[in-house]
């Protein structure tokens, strides 16, 4: 009889356990960062009930609390996402997943903007002009080009011959 392999891993999710035993870390992390008196705040609950319940693991806070953190501390998911192979990121963080594309043509519409004979500094680009540009597209495109510039720069160098 042939023995047929799966084209799918064998993946499965964290186990409660898994989760439980994360979600207690992050609190005494967050506890250790911040104290007890200002997690059980965030959490809407005493610190009673924080070292009685949360911390111990006898109760876990309902999904809105526990989101709710992340208001708090853009970290406090961090144990959690590591059983999933994630972590949470600013919307406006560099990635190195996104696309120069789509910011080199933004990028190139404000240049052509500023750059117009009609614009308030002419073909000169006027510090004003330069303040109103979007500076987080503008270093995603010099750290992006940046890094293949090194990159380029690596394959180039000379090697030697040992």
């Amino acid at each position: 009889m042939t023995q047929r392999s799966n084209v799918l891993p064998n993946v499965a999710p964290p186990t409660e356990t898994d989760y439980r035993n994360a979600w207690l870390q992050a609190v005494a992390r967050l506890c250790a960062n911040h104290g007890e008196d200002r997690v059980a705040q965030w959490l809407g609950i005493t610190v009673r009930h924080l070292q009685r319940n949360i911390r111990s693991g006898v109760s876990l806070p309902g999904p809105d609390k526990l989101w709710g953190l992340l208001a708090f501390d853009p970290s406090a998911h961090d144990e959690m996402d590591a059983l999933y192979g994630l972590r949470h990121v600013p919307v406006d963080a560099l990635c190195s997943t996104d696309p120069l594309t789509r910011d080199l043509i933004a990028l190139a519409n404000e240049v052509a903007q500023s750059e117009d004979p009609n614009s308030p500094g002419g073909v000169a680009v006027t510090d004003h002009e330069l303040l109103d540009k979007d500076e987080h597209r503008m270093r995603r495109v010099y750290n992006t080009l940046g890094v293949w510039l090194e990159r380029i720069g690596s394959m180039r160098r000379p090697r030697s011959v040992a």
